[in-house]
This record gives C-alpha cells, structure tokens and sequence, in this order.
C-alpha cells in the first residue's frame, strides 16, 4: 500500500473515532440557546446571554443569589420519573400544556394555577373541530353527575356537566377525578388545538377536583404541593429533549434549583387564588411610584399591590393605570393606554419586592417582537407587560415564572422563588420503581388490566429500542463499522 493510501487511511481514522467518542454526548450551552430561541421566536435576547451577563440579576436580587455560591446543586442530572411531567408550549398561544390522560385518549390541557377546576371539551362541544381531541359524552367508564360547572372569561363562558373517572399523567393515576366536559367553550380558545384547562388551586381542602389532593390522599405524595419549571431542560434523549420544562408533584425537587428556596405566604382570597403580596417594583433599581387605588384587594401593610401567580398566561398584566406608571420609567417608551411599546435595547430590569427578596424580570423577558421596519415604530419592541381592565391583582404569568423555579405549597399556604439551575440535564431513569421519600409507588396503584392507558403511562418512561432519537439505535458502534469498510476498500 502506498504512503498516500496510509495517510488517506490514518485520516478516516481519526475523523471518525471523532465522530464516535462524541455522538452521546450533552448539548452545549451554545447549542441550547439556540434550541431555546427556536422554540422563543420572540426572544430578543438569548438565553445564553441571559447566563454569561447576570449583572442585572445583582442590582435588584443580591439577597437571592447570596446563598447560590455557597449551595452548588448536589446533582445537575434531573431523573424522568412518575411524579415529573413534561411540559410543552402551544405554538400558537404560546401556553404550557400537559398531556393528560383520560380513559385510552390523551388530551393536551393548559397548565392553569389560575383556575380552580380542569375540564375538557365535549366531542359535541359547538367549538369542536378536527385538530382538537374532544372528551366522547356516554363514554361508559367514566360517570356523569347531576353538578355543572361554569367558568367566566372576558370573551364567554365554559360550562358543562361533571364527570368523575380515572386520570393518568405519565405514571401516576387517580382514580375517581372530577372534572368538566365543556359543551360550551368561549371563542377565546377556538383558534388553538388545546383540549381544555388542568387547573390546580390553591384549595387545601380534599376535593375530588383537587389533583393535588387527590395524590396525597393516595400517599403517592407525602405533601400536598407542586412545583413547575417554564423553561427548556436539555437533554441527549431526543425525546425529552422536546419540553419547555417541567410540573413536579409533591415536595420541592432540589436538582432545579441554585440556593435556597425563599417563601411568601399567600394572601386570603373566596377564589383559592394563588396570589401573594407585592411590597414593592422598581425598574433599574428605582422604586416605581404607583397611583393610588381605591379597588385594593390587600392590606397597606402588606404591600403596594397583591399578585396572582398564574401559569396559564404568557404575560404580565397590570391594572391600566399601573402599567402606565410603570411604564414611564422606560425613556421614549409609547402606549395606547393598554397596550405598550419600548425601546428594543433596552437594558433596564423590573424587580418585584416579594416577601422580604427582591426577584428580577429580566428584558430577555419582558421585551417582546420589534415592529417592521416599515413600521412608523421601527426600533421599538412590544413591551410583554400589557394594561388591563382589571382592578384587583397583578397576573404574574410567563414572563415573571421564566427564570425561576416555583414552589406551590397548598399545605403550608404559601409559594416558594428560587433561581432555576442552568446547567441541568434532564436524563430518563435506569429503573421505574420510583418512590417519594418511602411513600408507595405510584405505579402500584395503575391498573393491571389491558386498559391502554396503563400501558401508555409505562412505556413513557423508557425510549423505544427503535426509536429514531439521534444517539439510540440498535448498532452500538455503526462508525466503526463505515470505518472498517473504508479502509478495506482503500486497502483493496
């Protein structure tokens, strides 16, 4: 063989030893801001920047990370397991849903901390239409009662008889669940493929509607909370790596957050709102001066304003007077009275004062799509914090859960910030016998029987041995066998 050959030879070699070493290997940051802002087309900041420049985060949240540098996280590997569930983002609306499952049919449902009841749509729902799973009215396993719900939104209502049957959400299933079937749903939702709302209250009474409850009366869970994650968890399984983060059943999982978790009490309310008390805001460090209102629904001594935590909106919403005030604290920035425009480089960061911490909303969030260029407004960005005809509470929704890992204590009363961990890595679990602290397993109380949603709820723990995932096949080492038959035929 000639020394050409060899070298030709010994280059292959190398280059696909490369390839072998690295196939199975974690995403780099870079390349997660990169899936990130595929699935955050309105981002103007990316998430890498967010990490590598946290200046901001020092100005306004210095009692918050006091604690990170001496707390590193334990393990920055998240196990997927019954209790953990994957949370996807509608294109369209832009909201977190979960799959839940109802009988053998699994429904995308929005996660909602800002209702009190989950329902579904009615396959004779008059909104029904092909892309959305509809609930099947005389479906035998499940059992209609003589109660019907009602939900008001600003564009109709929802109502419909309750049913009472079996949910399951990846591993964990409850048996006697009561939930609506919608046969009248507001025009609000009729654009999207959503099936319907997965609320969960702050209600500490045991309710048959309280899934939360429901879990811990089961000793699926040792307490009564809940926690979720709205950003993407990387992961080298393809098929957990398709999340926009992640819903935890019962106590606090430490692997998601950096330092302590700080809490706030929450504030009394007839709705079991989760909503707690804002002291203060400031923009850029400043304190924003708010006007004074006389349709408060908190004490002065409490704070300046209450906030209602509520996942299933992608923004913050402000009472239309506020918003203006806020809003004057940004140069230039323009409105029509509710909705706003600022600068797109703008560099200045919100702080809301909760508790006795100061938690920052950086411009990566709150910044939204610049106008077109041949806009009158081009250089502006629309501004995610919106007026609106509400008089009460703040709805802190996405652009405030973003960046921080958010505890839902329904039996200590009470909501728990802790910045979310950066580097974590979301991996499956070697085994599905999976217990919470010596409580039983989950997977104990799911059926035994060939009902299909048994089977669903296993098989989602583990990737398919013919899965098409990059890094999953069934040939360990598919280079080295390319490698092989390149060299013999250079060879030959």
């Amino acid at each position: 063989m000639s020394w050409a050959k060899l070298a030709l030879v010994c280059t292959f070699s190398y280059a696909f030893c490369l390839q072998l070493v690295t196939q199975n290997r974690f995403l780099e940051a870079t390349e997660t801001s990169k899936i990130y802002k595929l699935l955050a087309p309105a981002r103007i900041v990316s998430q890498i920047d967010t990490i590598a420049d946290d200046s901001a985060l020092r100005s306004l949240g210095e009692d918050v990370r006091s604690g990170a540098g001496k707390e590193e996280a334990a393990c920055n590997s998240l196990k997927f397991r019954p209790g953990i569930t994957l949370l996807k983002r509608d294109p369209l609306s832009r909201i977190h849903t979960i799959e839940a499952t109802f009988g053998a049919v699994s429904y995308p449902l929005v996660l909602d901390t800002g209702s009190s009841i989950s329902w579904v749509y009615s396959n004779t729902s008059s909104t029904a239409n092909k892309s959305r799973q509809g609930f099947p009215v005389g479906c035998n396993s499940y059992q209609v009662t003589d109660t019907n719900f009602t939900i008001s939104y600003r564009s109709g209502i929802a109502c419909g008889p309750l049913y009472t049957g079996a949910l399951s959400i990846n591993g964990l299933k409850i048996h006697d669940f009561t939930f609506g079937v919608a046969t009248k749903v507001p025009a609000l939702l009729e654009a999207y493929s959503l099936s319907g709302i997965f609320g969960i209250s702050s209600d500490p009474a045991d309710s048959d509607c309280n899934v939360v409850g429901l879990l811990q009366e089961s000793k699926i869970i040792n307490k009564k909370s809940f926690s979720v994650l709205l950003s993407h968890i990387p992961s080298e399984s393809q098929d957990l790596d398709d999340n926009d983060g992640v819903l935890v059943f019962g106590e606090p999982s430490k692997p998601l957050y950096e330092g302590e978790l700080f809490y706030t009490p929450l504030l009394p309310n007839p709705q079991n709102h989760w909503i707690i008390a804002i002291k203060a805001a400031y923009v850029a460090g400043q304190k924003v001066e708010l006007p004074t209102s006389t349709s408060l629904s908190i004490d002065a001594n409490n704070g300046i304003r209450s906030g209602l935590l509520d996942t299933g909106s992608t923004l913050v919403v402000l009472p239309k007077a506020d918003a203006v005030a806020l809003h004057s604290y940004f140069n230039s920035s323009i409105s029509d009275g509710k909705n706003f425009a600022i600068l797109c480089n703008t560099t200045e960061p919100i702080g809301l004062e909760l508790g006795n911490y100061n938690w920052t909303i950086l411009p990566s969030n709150f910044v939204g799509e610049p106008y077109p260029e041949e806009s009158p407004y081009h250089g502006y960005c629309v501004s995610n914090i919106q007026g609106g005809d509400i008089s009460s509470s703040w709805i802190l929704g996405e652009v405030f859960l973003q960046d921080l890992y958010t505890v839902f204590d329904v039996e200590g009363r009470q909501v728990g910030f802790a910045r979310r961990n950066t580097k974590l890595t979301l991996a499956h679990e070697e085994h599905q016998n999976y217990t919470e602290n010596n409580t039983i397993s989950p997977l104990e109380t799911i059926s035994t029987n060939s009902n299909k949603s048994s089977t669903t709820a296993l098989a989602s723990l583990h990737v398919s041995a013919t899965s098409n995932n990059v890094g999953y096949t069934l040939r360990p080492y598919p280079f080295l066998e390319q490698l092989l038959a390149i060299i013999f035929i250079l060879i030959w």
